[in-house]
């Protein structure tokens, strides 16, 4: 018997499955967020600071001054992370002063974005 561990983009995961489900006597599978490689092989993975830098830098890029929590979640989606976790970046880039809360507005918070 032998153990097999292997990467696979999000987009084939599901034809993944469907192949091996016949022949594998268990699967087992985790979710291993912007998983890049190196020239020399070695695996490099996108930590939480690149994260909250890579949301910043696209806040700016956008010249926004002031988003709301649903512009967030399409801004989380537009850089290839998951908009489920739009909440969390929201409440780390507040923690981290990038952005300020402003008000709200009908059970929608707008956020004012800092020059951080």
């Amino acid at each position: 018997m032998f153990e097999v561990k292997f990467y696979v983009k999000d987009k084939d995961m599901g034809e993944l499955l469907k192949r091996v489900s016949n022949i594998a006597l268990d699967i087992e599978h985790h979710y291993v967020p912007n998983l890049e490689s190196k020239p020399n092989g070695r695996k490099v993975y996108q930590t939480a600071a690149d994260t909250l830098e890579m949301l910043t830098n696209e806040l700016h890029k956008r010249k926004l001054t002031q988003v709301s929590g649903p512009e967030m979640k399409k801004l989380v989606e537009s850089v290839k992370l998951n908009p489920v976790s739009a909440s969390h970046y929201t409440q780390s880039l507040l923690i981290a002063g990038v952005l300020k809360k402003l008000k709200k507005v009908k059970n929608t918070m707008i956020y004012s974005v800092t020059g951080k």
